[in-house]
């Protein structure tokens, strides 16, 4: 069978500026280390020979993933914001979770689907990498640059791998315990946490912005990271044989904050994680 994969200057340029908006004080960084890395970004098909959903790095410089894994990034962001959103202001209501099972439903049919752009896409969700404009519609707005900075995130964690590979510490089942294994997920994690983060006062100073406020952005889209890695992941959610449990992984990004926790973030991620917890009840707690 002959898959589809792209490769060319497009992507390579698409994948520099989705990091680039995540983290734009960081641009000579970014730059130097896919140069460095001689990272080389791949659009696979959405029905790949190793799965429907394609989001790795491997081979020592290639990062790969497929259409149908940048609409769930982009769909898990506007789910967790709808958990929030659906959340009432006054205690003794029950949440209307209507919208929030809708989403849900959608984004389970995305994941399985053989065909993911014959799925209706929800009304009210901009269309992958369409940002409307904060006089528009500023929740969408917010939506769309967390499920960014989501998706930015996820991917440098697979650089990490990259440069594990390339460094030779890389560990594989094979060859290395689970405990190893596991400890390097945990630091691909660290490491995409920490590059997103630790040069945020140089972009409120840039940007003459709160530091506060981009903290609480910058959090928040890495824990909706995560939760649409819940999401992906339904069921499966404790220790594996080669990745730790999402609740240490929640736990490990919450430490890599210590000292700028957001309230904010933290408030907003809780409340979109008891809300997928209605709807599937062995999901993690935020």
């Amino acid at each position: 069978m002959v898959l589809d994969m792209r490769n060319d200057e497009t992507v390579q340029t698409a994948a520099l500026n989705l990091f680039l908006g995540c983290a734009p004080e960081r641009r000579a960084e970014l730059e130097a280390m896919v140069e460095d890395l001689q990272l080389e970004f791949q659009v696979h098909d959405d029905n790949h020979e190793d799965g429907k959903f394609i989001f790795d790095g491997g081979a020592y410089r290639y990062v790969r993933f497929n259409p149908r894994s940048m609409r769930l990034f982009w769909l898990g962001a506007y789910l967790a914001w709808e958990g929030f959103s659906a959340t009432p202001t006054q205690r003794g209501q029950a949440a209307d979770l209507a919208r929030f099972r809708s989403l849900l439903d959608t984004f389970e049919h995305i994941l399985d689907a053989d065909d993911p752009d014959a799925v209706a896409w929800p009304a009210g969700v901009p269309q992958p990498g369409t940002y409307t404009g904060t006089e528009a519609d500023s929740e969408a707005q917010a939506a769309a640059e967390l499920a960014t900075i989501a998706t930015g995130w996820g991917l440098l964690h697979e650089t990490r791998h990259a440069r594990h590979q390339q460094e030779g510490t890389a560990k594989n089942p094979d060859d290395h315990s689970p405990e190893e294994v596991r400890a390097e997920e945990t630091s691909c994690d660290a490491f995409a946490s920490t590059f997103l983060t630790e040069r945020i006062g140089d972009y409120a100073a840039q940007h003459h912005v709160a530091e506060d406020k981009v903290w609480q952005k910058r959090q928040l889209g890495i824990y909706m990271g995560l939760f649409t890695i819940a999401l992906v992941g339904k069921d499966s959610w404790q220790t594996t044989a080669t990745h730790p449990a999402l609740a240490d992984r929640l736990a490990a990004a919450k430490a890599v904050f210590a000292g700028h926790r957001s309230d904010g973030a933290y408030n907003v991620a809780e409340l979109a994680f008891q809300a997928l917890g209605t709807i599937w009840p062995s999901a993690p707690r935020f």
